[in-house]
């Protein structure tokens, strides 16, 4: 029973590993940022403030965004990012006093293309 168990569990790990979803190998660089709503690209905020959401407002089938800073990374799936609360303040704290970076890839008939990519700064200093 217990080695049951063990192959069940094995086999859901594995399972969600297979589905994560991970930055394209090959793409095509696009010589601007993507077009997103709202529009937060180089905006300062403070170190505290709550999760930043956007939605990505460009053609395409299947989307991937990646936040990150000081080697903590986040990745979406699909045209809206929308961070939870425990992985944005994470991230904010490696970032504080610093950036976030973020890059956008989109997937279209011909192939991944890549946005050039944008930052949030990250204030040192919290909301009162």
């Amino acid at each position: 029973m217990k080695n049951i168990f063990a192959y069940i569990l094995s086999f859901l790990l594995f399972a969600i590993v297979a589905c994560a979803p991970s930055l394209p190998e090959k793409s095509v660089a696009v010589d601007r940022e993507p077009e997103i709503y709202p529009r937060y690209s180089g905006v300062t905020i403070p170190c505290n403030i709550a999760p930043l959401i956007f939605r990505i407002e460009e053609s395409g089938d299947k989307f991937l965004t990646r936040l990150s800073s000081g080697g903590k990374d986040l990745l979406f799936a699909g045209k809206e990012v929308a961070p939870s609360v425990g992985e944005w303040r994470e991230l904010l704290g490696a970032a504080k006093g610093g950036r976030i970076d973020v890059q956008v890839f989109s997937r279209e008939k011909s192939g991944w293309k890549r946005y050039a990519p944008f930052s949030f700064n990250v204030s040192s200093d919290s909301i009162d």
